[in-house]
């Protein structure tokens, strides 16, 4: 669909905007229900060092609108995306219940909060990077070993 073309075009063209990134996740929201993985980390891209920083653009809304429109995603990295906060990763956890990945390293903002929610709506998280997320404590990711066995 239409929203997949602008996903892959700011991929392919590096994110030469800074709100790219976050424009694309945003428009896929209703052309991808097929899509199962999205890598948007700046190394999967193939980003050079002074483009790395182009993923921080990415938030919450973008990401709400990507997992609305992409129900089905089983993947979904955004390390590095350190605008993202707990209503993004939420919606990724009310909309995509099939979720097997989902990493989230240096996403300083994401709380306790969207992790207890990802224990409970996505039973099959078996792969979840927390890494540098400082306001994520062991009461979250207890829950979501209690939640996705």
């Amino acid at each position: 669909g239409e929203g997949g073309s602008a996903l892959q075009a700011a991929a392919r063209e590096g994110h030469t905007d800074e709100d790219e990134a976050d424009r694309a996740a945003r428009e896929a929201r209703g052309g991808c229900p097929l899509l199962e993985e999205l890598d948007l980390t700046y190394s999967a891209l193939g980003l050079q060092t002074d483009a790395k920083s182009r993923i921080t653009q990415v938030t919450s809304a973008g990401v709400a609108a990507l997992a609305g429109g992409c129900p089905g995603l089983r993947a979904l990295r955004l390390n590095g995306a350190s605008k993202l906060t707990d209503p993004g990763v939420a919606a990724v956890a009310r909309r995509c219940p099939g979720l097997e990945t989902l990493l989230l390293r240096s996403c300083h903002h994401v709380t306790n909060t969207s992790i207890v929610a990802l224990a409970e709506g996505c039973p099959k998280l078996r792969e979840l990077d927390l890494a540098a997320c400082p306001n994520v404590t062991d009461s979250a990711v207890v829950a979501v070993a209690e939640g996705c066995p």
